[in-house]
């Protein structure tokens, strides 16, 4: 991004490589639309175009997803056969992505299994809002929100699933606020607050409670919804606000039927 100056204020303005990657990403939702939108572009014609705009791609963890878009372009094609390197990248992050899919829903299940239900925090729940797109936008780890009294039953399923920390936990002494936990192709971070600071953890303090279920492939998985407003002085911030209608109008993108029923007490 390019930096402006305006008075004391100073605020970034994007290059036309970043303005051809929303170009494209609104082509990923909307096929057709990002053209017309952005008729002042100088059109993508030159390979250095189109590394420019992947790199911004891998940046923002969307290769999959530009790439699959990309391909809709006619100058993309000179650009494909001389760089198949690119392909390879989309469809191994995707095969990636798939595994680690595959891996937490079996966790998920096995958590079920003993009557474990931990909230799952973003990951997996926001790439449903992608919709048949979900594998496009890869995770680097599964996040889950647990309440304390189940942590020795959470780690021991975790252990059992081949699953493994870092940490020498010693189940006698005091429980770190978050735990990773490693596995052949996933990552799960344990939660026992969404954040290290008390002060912010008040907005989920009834998370377990308001939390709602999402059915993930076959899989039920917990997740929570915005929190209660606290009263005056206390206004509700959006970073933790998001509902999925929230969601689905950043992403420019239709909430799967299967879950709309979820958001309509909860639209704000």
């Amino acid at each position: 991004m390019v930096w402006e100056n305006l008075g004391k204020v100073e605020r970034k303005r994007m290059t036309k490589s970043e303005e051809r990657f929303l170009m494209i990403l609104k082509d990923a939702f909307h096929p057709g639309e990002g053209i017309p939108s952005c008729t002042e572009l100088p059109a993508i014609g030159d390979f250095t175009d189109w590394k420019s705009i992947f790199d911004t791609a891998r940046k923002q963890n969307l290769f999959p997803l530009i790439y699959d878009a990309a391909t809709t372009y006619p100058s993309f094609a000179g650009f494909g056969q001389v760089c198949p390197q690119y392909f390879t990248a989309a469809t191994a992050s995707m095969a990636v992505q798939m595994r680690k899919n595959t891996d937490f829903l079996a966790l998920y299940k096995a958590f079920l299994d003993v009557d474990l239900a931990p909230v799952t925090v973003k990951g997996i729940i926001c790439r449903e809002l992608y919709g048949e797109k979900a594998d496009f936008r890869p995770s680097g780890d599964e996040d889950l929100l647990i309440e304390k009294k189940d942590y020795e039953k959470m780690v021991s399923v975790l252990e059992a699933c081949g699953y493994h920390s870092s940490l020498q936990l010693d189940r006698a002494q005091s429980v770190p606020q978050e735990i990773t936990f490693y596995g052949e192709n996933l990552t799960i971070e344990l939660h026992l607050s969404p954040f290290g600071m008390e002060k912010m953890n008040a907005w989920f303090r009834d998370v377990f409670q308001r939390s709602e279920t999402l059915e993930v492939k076959g899989i039920p998985a917990k997740h929570y919804c915005h929190p209660p407003d606290l009263g005056a002085g206390h206004p509700r911030p959006a970073t933790v606000s998001l509902s999925y209608d929230h969601c689905r109008d950043i992403a420019g993108h239709t909430v799967p039927r299967r879950i709309r029923h979820n958001t309509a007490n909860h639209a704000s």
